[in-house]
């Protein structure tokens, strides 16, 4: 099945006049109608579409011309006025993004836009040799490069994997580093945190198994967490952990009571992957048949340096070996990491598929786990 890339944005998606599905989105937030014609997936191509500002995997099935998508839906079968049946069938949802710093600002925009949707406020900015004062507190990750970092005339040696605080009006002095920066709600308060956290050389981090990476010998550890009993650098607003993935939870976060999150990536081992996909159709099962069952979950092989993006409502597994910064935004919600493993085995089970044709993690598959 190929796979295209397609940028469609306001009027340029349709030459000057804004689709019926567009119309619909100004309108509301609730998902709009496919129809014909009104789009670009065609014949069983899979392609990515930004639409509305917002980016979708596009599965098209043969027999029309498709676009749409505000959340997780399926296209029906419509008739068009002289009772002609059309018979696209086709479905939308969010995918995970990727961006990398040599791409500069632009790279982030598709990334910047799907977050502003799901937690208004947020601003993401790749910075390199520091950060000028600004008016909103800022999280500011170090990916790149080896060097003092100075805020407030405080300096410290700093380099990958390294996290900095900064309060409103003041500024970070980095030479020879790089990395991602996080503005936060005006209004969020984070004076009450160290302005450097460095998880291999402060002594207060130690590894904490759990989450993603649940062997005892794990290494997870938690720099600004949402709970206390984790850690003692609470921050609701953000939550970050540095954590070494080998064969995590297959799991989503609630669409609507969840949180987006992030891989900053920064180690990967040979053969290391992640895999995703959506998980409307993972969850209602009966839907899956064995055709669409092998393409449920795709695989990507990340690299050092990518900053990818998982909205709310995407199943996603890091194997093999991913070191990253997990980042989530807003901070972590109980109750909102579901799991899947145990749905992927059913479906399995039930078409008859081995383990590569629809992965699943054997040690969450016996039953729901929600955390």
């Amino acid at each position: 099945m190929a796979l295209k890339v397609s940028w469609l944005h306001g009027e340029a998606a349709c030459q000057g006049r804004p689709t019926r599905a567009e119309q619909r989105v100004k309108k509301r937030d609730t998902p709009p109608k496919v129809h014909p014609g009104e789009g670009l997936a065609r014949d069983g191509d899979v392609q990515l579409v930004l639409f509305a500002e917002h980016l979708y995997l596009a599965q098209g099935r043969p027999g029309g011309n498709v676009l749409g998508g505000c959340g997780l839906h399926a296209g029906q079968e419509r008739a068009d006025k002289k009772g002609k049946k059309h018979g696209s069938r086709v479905s939308f949802w969010p995918v995970i993004l990727c961006a990398r710093s040599s791409d500069g600002a632009a790279g982030l925009v598709p990334i910047a836009s799907a977050l502003e949707k799901n937690a208004p406020g947020y601003r993401l900015s790749w910075w390199q040799g520091g950060l000028d004062a600004q008016g909103s507190s800022r999280v500011a990750f170090v990916q790149e490069g080896a060097g003092d970092g100075v805020i407030a005339g405080e300096g410290r040696g700093l380099c990958r994997g390294d996290v900095l605080v900064l309060p409103p009006g003041l500024d970070l002095r980095a030479s020879g580093l790089a990395g991602l920066c996080v503005a936060l709600p005006e209004g969020t308060d984070v004076a009450h945190l160290p302005r450097f956290l460095r998880p291999d050389h402060d002594p207060g981090f130690a590894d904490q198994p759990g989450g993603c990476a649940e062997d005892e010998k794990a290494y997870r550890r938690i720099l600004l967490t949402w709970d206390r009993e984790n850690g003692p650098h609470e921050l609701r607003a953000l939550n970050c952990h540095r954590v070494r993935m080998w064969d995590s939870l297959s799991h989503y976060h609630d669409p609507v009571n969840g949180f987006d999150e992030f891989y900053l990536v920064q180690g990967v081992e040979p053969g290391a992957k992640i895999l995703s996909g959506p998980a409307e159709p993972v969850v209602s099962e009966e839907a899956v048949d064995g055709e669409s069952a092998r393409g449920l979950l795709q695989a990507m092989t990340p690299r050092v340096g990518d900053l990818i993006h998982i909205p709310r409502g995407t199943v996603h597994r890091a194997l093999g070996g991913v070191l990253a910064q997990v980042i989530t935004v807003p901070g972590f919600v109980p109750g909102a990491e579901i799991g899947v493993d145990h749905h992927l085995r059913r479906i399995g089970e039930r078409l008859g598929l081995d383990a590569t044709s629809l992965p699943y993690r054997e040690a969450s598959s016996t039953g729901p786990v929600v955390r």
